[in-house]
């Protein structure tokens, strides 16, 4: 009995030298768990939903691309473009008028005279559905135009007498047109009514003191850009059809009824700030036909031509 309580107390004692000599189990680790990645798409719907959550809701990193800054557009009224609300031009130059009846009688001499003298243009047109602020094309396209040209025709001479005269020519023209852009080619069909006058101011008995005419006009002018010099030289033309309705000063030869022509051509180069210079060649011919029985004359033929230099400003550049 006594020798089995000594071998009970040494295994008793030797049992927790045994447990603390044993290996420690090895126990697995636990995996980390994955780092949630933001969805830049879910965000915004993020944000929507808790407004709270604004200030700290992750949001993609922006990539920037780097662009060519855009060249700076001139507007105008109500945004839209300054060059279609109003262009105004002045120019200034050299005519020369020739005057011509040709007689129904070939024994009787009627008075034919020449002179030269210098001009001066101005020449203005606006669209007024810019003005209004319309966004039609349509009607942002139609416009007015108003014309005015005056100088005085110096030294007229009479072939027939050698006598010399002092005389002064203006014109004026109202215009409505429609504006056709083809990229930077600007056409431009238009119809309206004017008046021009001949009048012999100086000298002793001109043979014909005034000549008047009233008329309306069908016409068309363009504006093309060359591939020249970065598009800046360009090419004008203009062609106009006018029908005479109203003669004066020439009752004494009968009744008249007329036509005529006016054209312009030359060339242009655009100016910074919106400026044009233009070099012209201008040309009008009225050709009037006398019809009663007692006429004197058959036909009389008046016509202008000169040499213009324009300069042209198209609103809103400044």
């Amino acid at each position: 009995m006594r020798l089995r309580r000594i071998a009970l107390t040494l295994l008793l004692a030797a049992a927790p030298a045994t447990v603390t000599a044993r290996a420690p189990e090895r126990t697995a680790e636990k995996p980390m768990p994955a780092r949630r990645v933001p969805r830049p798409d879910l965000a915004p719907r993020v944000i929507a939903a808790n407004p709270a959550r604004a200030a700290v809701a992750p949001t993609a990193t922006p990539t920037v691309v780097a662009t060519a800054a855009p060249e700076p557009v001139a507007t105008g009224v109500n945004g839209l473009a300054f060059a279609d609300l109003a262009q105004l031009s002045v120019g200034a130059g050299l005519h020369a008028r020739s005057f011509e009846l040709q007689p129904r009688d070939p024994n009787n001499v009627l008075p034919v005279y020449s002179g030269t003298g210098s001009l001066v243009v101005v020449d203005a047109v606006t669209h007024p559905g810019v003005w209004a602020g319309t966004r039609r094309r349509f009607v942002r396209n139609l416009g007015a135009g108003f014309m005015y040209e005056s100088g005085p025709s110096g030294d007229i001479a009479v072939r027939e007498t050698g006598a010399r005269h002092n005389g002064n020519a203006s014109a004026w023209e109202l215009s409505a047109l429609y504006r056709l852009a083809f990229g930077d080619i600007i056409i431009r069909p238009s119809a309206g009514l004017g008046h021009r006058s001949f009048d012999i101011t100086g000298g002793n008995n001109p043979p014909l003191p005034s000549v008047d005419y009233g008329y309306t006009h069908l016409g068309i002018d363009a504006s093309i850009p060359l591939p020249l010099m970065d598009h800046q030289l360009g090419a004008y033309g203009m062609a106009r059809r006018l029908f005479v309705d109203e003669v004066g000063g020439l009752g004494q030869f009968g009744k008249a009824e007329g036509s005529g022509y006016s054209i312009a051509a030359g060339g242009f180069y655009r100016l910074p700030y919106g400026f044009e210079m233009a070099l012209l060649f201008t040309q009008t011919s009225l050709s009037v036909r006398f019809t009663n029985n007692g006429r004197q004359a058959d036909e009389s033929l008046d016509r202008v031509s000169g040499l213009l230099g324009r300069l042209t400003w198209r609103g809103g550049h400044l």
